[in-house]
C-alpha cells in the first residue's frame, strides 16, 4: 500500500518517509495505512524507525499533523521499537496511551516556505566533536549555554526554534551524549530503546522528557527545562546542616513516589544520588537520569576508562552495580536510603567510602540518635550488601521507615537554602532592630505629649547664680 499519487520509492531513504508523512498530513493516507507501511519496512530496523519518529515530531510541531493522530502513531511506533507490538496494526487506529508530548505547542506559521524548504536552515553543528554554544542541532536546536556536565554527557540550555510563536515553552534542556556513548552502536540501540520507554513515564515527580534525536556525529536527547538546584548543591549551601525533619521525610517520600511509580512500568533508575535529584524554584521534587547510567556501567567492563571513571566513586550505588551488573528495583532501593541515612542523621551511611569499599572493611553502620526502631530497622534492610535481603517494594520500604511526619509539600527553594541557625539569627536581629527602633519612637512620643507636665528651664539661672559669688 502507498498514499494516492505517490509512487513506490525505496523507502528506506529519508525523502521516502517525508512523502508517507506529506500524504498523511494532506489527507490521501490514514493512521493505519501510514503504520503498516513504516512496520513494513522497520519492523526490523530501530534506526528507521527513530528517524520516523525524528520527522513525525517535526511535522506535529510544524502543526501539519493534528494532535491526537501524533499521540496514536508516536504511542505505536515506540511500541514497535521496544517489541511491545510484533504483530502489523490492524485496520483500525491503535489506541492512544498517555505519553507525555506537548500538546500545547502551536507550530509557527513562518517555518514553511513557499518553496517547500524550510525557513530554519541555519547550518547544522559539525559532525566531528561537541556542539558549541551558538549551534544549531537538526536545524531547530539552538544551543544557548551550558547546564552541566556528566557521565554520560553535557547538557545545555537551548532555544527551540521551532516554538518561537508559543511563549513560554522556547526552551528545553538537552543533553549532548559523550563520544564514548554514542560510538557504540550497541550501547546506543540499548539506550534509544530505554529512552522511549522512558517517555511513557508521566510523573510529577519525575523529568520530562521529549525526543531522542542526533545531528551528524551527536546524539541527544531532549527534556523540560528546570529552574532550581540540585539536592546535593541545596546541602553545600546549607553548610551540610540536614533539612528539618518534616522536609527531609517530604523530600524521601518524593523520590519514593518517582521510583515506585517507574518501577511499576519496568524502568529502573540505576545511579540515583543527590546530583540526580533536583528543587525547583517552587520547591518541586524532580529525579533526573532516569534508566541510563546503569547500562553504560554495564558496558564499561570493557577496558575504556572513558567509560568507567564517571562512575568509579559513587558513594550511592550497591556493589553489584558497582561490580557491573544490571541494575534492579533493589538497588535503587539501596541508593534511596543512602539519601535518606543522609538527610535524617546529617552523615553518609559509609562517608568517604563506595559501597564495595565499605564491605570490604567490614564497616557496621551506627544508628542516628533520632530515629525509633521501626524506622532503623527499614534503614539497615535496605543498606545490606547482599542484594538478595534487600526489600525490592519501594512503597512497602517508605511504609517501614514511617513518614507520619512529612511535610505535604516542600518548601520554596529559596526556604530550603537557607539553614536553620541563620534564619534564627537574622530573625533575632530584626527583631531586636525593631524593638529598638520601637522604643526610641514610643520615647520621642512621650515626651512630644507630655512636655507641658515637665518642669521648665529658666534661661536666667545661670546668670542669677553667677551674681551671687563663691561662700567664704
Amino acid at each position: 500500500m502507498r498514499p494516492a499519487g505517490i509512487h513506490a520509492p525505496d523507502i528506506a531513504e529519508e525523502g521516502t518517509v517525508k512523502s508517507w508523512l506529506d500524504a498523511l498530513a494532506g489527507g490521501s493516507c490514514d493512521a493505519p495505512a501510514f503504520l503498516r507501511a513504516m512496520h513494513a519496512r522497520f519492523s526490523t530496523d530501530p534506526d528507521g524507525t527513530f528517524e520516523v519518529l525524528s520527522q513525525l515530531d517535526q511535522y506535529y510541531r510544524r502543526g501539519r499533523i493534528d494532535t491526537e493522530t501524533f499521540k496514536k502513531i508516536k504511542t505505536s511506533l515506540a511500541e514497535m521499537v521496544l517489541g511491545i507490538s510484533t504483530t502489523p496494526p490492524a485496520a483500525q487506529a491503535p489506541v492512544a496511551r498517555d505519553v507525555p508530548v506537548a500538546n500545547e505547542i502551536v507550530a509557527p506559521a513562518r517555518v514553511e516556505q513557499t518553496d517547500g524548504h524550510s525557513c530554519l536552515d541555519t547550518q547544522s553543528s559539525d559532525s566531528v566533536g561537541e556542539p558549541k554554544i551558538g549551534r544549531v542541532l537538526r536545524r531547530r536546536y539552538r544551543i544557548e549555554a551550558v547546564i552541566g556536565q556528566g557521565g554520560m554527557g553535557t547538557v545545555f540550555q537551548v532555544l527551540d526554534e521551532f516554538r518561537l510563536e508559543t511563549p513560554g515553552t522556547q526552551r528545553l534542556a538537552i543533553k549532548v551524549l559523550h563520544a564514548a556513548v554514542a560510538k557504540r552502536a550497541e550501547l546506543l540501540a540499548e539506550l534509544r530503546r530505554e529512552f522511549q520507554s522512558l517517555q511513557f513515564l508521566s510523573h510529577p515527580n519525575i523529568i520530562r522528557v521529549f525526543d531522542f534525536d542526533r545531528d551528524g556525529a551527536s546524539v541527544f536527547f531532549t527534556m523540560e527545562l528546570l529552574t532550581g538546584a540540585p539536592l546535593n548543591r541545596i546541602l553545600q549551601a546549607r553548610k551540610l546542616l540536614p533539612l528539618e525533619r518534616p522536609r527531609a521525610l517530604a523530600v524521601i517520600r518524593d523520590i519514593g513516589a518517582a521510583l515506585s511509580y517507574a518501577h511499576s512500568r519496568g524502568a529502573v533508575h540505576g545511579d540515583l544520588n543527590l546530583q540526580n535529584i533536583f528543587i525547583t524554584g517552587s520547591g518541586e521534587l524532580r529525579v533526573m537520569s532516569f534508566g541510563a547510567s546503569h547500562k553504560v556501567r554495564q558496558t564499561a567492563r570493557a577496558a575504556d576508562p572513558e567509560l568507567t571513571l564517571p562512575f568509579s566513586s559513587s558513594t550511592y550505588a550497591s556493589c553489584q552495580v558497582l561490580e557491573g551488573e544490571r541494575a534492579d528495583a533493589r538497588d535503587d532501593v539501596f541508593s534511596l536510603a543512602c539519601i535518606a541515612y543522609l538527610l535524617l542523621s546529617g552523615s553518609h551511611p559509609f562517608p568517604k567510602s563506595t559501597a564495595i569499599e565499605a564491605r570490604a572493611a567490614k564497616l557496621r553502620l551506627r544508628r542516628p540518635a533520632n530515629l525509633s526502631g521501626r524506622q532503623w530497622q527499614a534503614l539497615r534492610s535496605a543498606l545490606r550488601w547482599d542484594r538478595d535481603n534487600r526489600p525490592a517494594d519501594v512503597q512497602q520500604w517508605l511504609s517501614d521507615l514511617d513518614l507520619s511526619g512529612a511535610a505535604k509539600r516542600l518548601a520554596p527553594l529559596n526556604d530550603l537554602l537557607e539553614p536553620p541557625g541563620a534564619k534564627q539569627s537574622t530573625s533575632g536581629r530584626a527583631a531586636a532592630i525593631a524593638a529598638g527602633v520601637a522604643l526610641l519612637l514610643f520615647a520621642a512620643y512621650w515626651v512630644i505629649s507630655h512636655r507641658d507636665m515637665l518642669p521648665s528651664i529658666d534661661s536666667t539661672a545661670s546668670r542669677h547664680l553667677d551674681g551671687l559669688g563663691n561662700p567664704a
